[in-house]
């Protein structure tokens, strides 16, 4: 990998160069969910729903994850993007306590995610 450029990005840049390519969908399927985008959060609820044992179809115009998600910081939060007291203050400390709580495990089931599915 050579020295990062600007406006390349960085996780896309370490992607192979040759990836496959897919035919253009036509025609139709059977699912029970149909997803368009594939960024993060339309993978993961792919990954959620179809580990859960729905039929899961997803829809990508381009290639997966190199939309804004392969152009980001790639940063996974593990609180809030706002301050405890101000949580603490608007909703009380068991619902402030609850959205760290939750926040946190998100960010680690992400990591476990990642490990299980042995993506680099």
């Amino acid at each position: 990998m050579g020295t990062p450029h600007f406006g390349v990005s960085y996780w896309i840049d370490r992607l192979p160069r040759r990836r496959p390519a897919y035919p253009r969908y036509r025609g139709q399927n059977d699912v029970d969910v149909a997803i368009v985008g594939g960024g993060m959060a339309g993978c993961a609820t792919a990954y959620a729903l179809s580990t859960a044992g729905a039929r899961v179809c997803l829809f990508e115009a381009a290639r997966i994850g190199q939309g804004a998600i392969g152009s980001s910081t790639a940063l996974v939060m593990q609180e809030p993007d706002v301050d405890f007291q101000d949580v603490l203050d608007a909703h009380g400390l068991r619902a402030a306590r609850t959205i760290w709580r939750m926040t946190r495990r998100g960010a680690l089931d992400f990591v476990a995610a990642i490990r299980r599915l042995r993506i680099p």
